[in-house]
């Protein structure tokens, strides 16, 4: 410290810290660091949500052979598909309330939800994440193998996607990491939903879309090649 002080009031300047100041925007309210978490774990909470249930309902049926009964009824696909969903929606649902009542209680949290907005967030979301998953099943095969390849994606998309910490706060080498990865949208959805970030109208709706029409069109023709598979 004494060498610091005496460099400083001598006029010598060669030891210094090269500081990057990164912009993230805000919303309308006041952000703080809970707040920040709590908002990323909801947003993390659809995507685990989603994924693993679709992952472990079908992996359990496939491997208690259920699907080849159920082949045998005049359900179609995606009629199986959604039943087996709903209620997993329904769990997820409250799940959320939860995590949101837990964090007023335990943490006083200051958010400031818009609900209407969220409840439509946590639908889009939980249909895309629930598409995702289907699809991993479709992929890996093997129930097993898909859930450890789920569990890695979950940790990358923990790091890279903005839920802990802004995206920005990244090296600018990895920072497309993040932007490639469907929970970061998931992600600054529920924040704008909490008034902790702005984002466009515009976006809100696309993102949202893109989640439900993409999420919806994986569950029909991952189920559809899904339930074909199983002889």
């Amino acid at each position: 410290m004494q060498s610091l002080l005496k460099k400083y009031f001598l006029g010598m300047n060669e030891d210094y810290i090269n500081a990057e100041f990164v912009e993230t925007p805000i919303g309308e309210s006041q952000e703080n660091f809970l707040d920040f978490i709590l908002t990323g774990v909801i947003g993390f909470s659809l995507l685990s949500g989603g994924m693993f249930s679709m992952i472990n309902i079908f992996g359990r049926y496939r491997k208690l052979g259920t699907i080849k009964r159920l082949k045998a009824s005049p359900m179609k696909p995606i009629e199986l598909t959604l039943s087996a969903s709903s209620t997993k929606l329904f769990l997820n649902l409250v799940s959320m309330f939860i995590i949101v009542f837990l964090g007023k209680i335990i943490f006083d949290s200051s958010l400031t939800f818009n609900w209407s907005l969220l409840v439509i967030v946590f639908f889009t979301s939980s249909i895309g994440m629930m598409g995702f998953g289907i699809l991993l099943l479709l992929l890996f095969k093997e129930p097993s193998v898909t859930i450890e390849i789920a569990s890695i994606l979950y940790f990358a998309m923990t790091f890279f996607s903005g839920v802990y910490f802004p995206v920005e706060f990244l090296p600018s080498s990895v920072r497309w990491v993040g932007n490639i990865l469907p929970v970061k949208y998931v992600v600054d959805l529920v924040r704008y939903t909490g008034n902790i970030k702005q984002i466009s109208l515009n976006a809100f709706v696309i993102i949202n879309l893109v989640l439900f029409v993409g999420g919806l069109s994986l569950l029909f023709v991952s189920s559809e090649v899904f339930l074909k598979e199983e002889k």
